[in-house]
């Protein structure tokens, strides 16, 4: 049985979140994550998660599935090019509005490992998004003070 197959079977059994920890078990194994990283259906499935999980529990579970197919060296080429996964951890590092800085971070994490750091574009991408993630947390920091605390800085 191939692993779309079991993905699709598991789709019709429960929510998006047991969907996303079913895949994220199924990387855990350091043997199928080449086998996994190389599965249209269970790929896009997982950027789908990332980019458009209605709960931040599915998307962080689909972003750890991939942090751990993104850190087995076989898999970097295949990783980078699926359609949309850059573009989907971007979105959870800088407007995903309920995603925390430890999910922020591993988006982040997964983007780095992923990227070709000899390439000066994509080494200014990730110096630009380490900014802006910074930005974003500073931002989340001031706005948790309240306006009384403010006046007595």
């Amino acid at each position: 049985r191939s692993v779309a197959e079991e993905e699709g079977s598991i789709v019709g059994m429960a929510g998006l979140s047991a969907v996303a920890e079913r895949l994220r078990e199924l990387c855990r194994d350091a043997e199928m994550q080449p086998v996994i990283a190389r599965e249209d259906n269970v790929m896009r499935a997982l950027v789908k998660m990332i980019a458009g999980a209605p709960d931040v529990e599915s998307c962080a579970i689909a972003t750890d599935a991939v942090r751990m197919l993104a850190s087995h060296p076989d898999n970097k080429t295949a990783l980078r090019l699926e359609p949309r996964l850059f573009d989907a951890l971007k979105f959870v590092m800088l407007k995903r509005k309920d995603a925390d800085k430890q999910l922020r971070n591993m988006a982040f994490g997964v983007y780095e490992a992923l990227s070709d750091h000899i390439n000066y574009d994509e080494s200014q991408d990730l110096m630009l998004l380490q900014r802006r993630l910074a930005q974003r947390d500073q931002d989340e920091a001031l706005a948790v003070v309240s306006p009384a605390d403010r006046r007595n800085e």
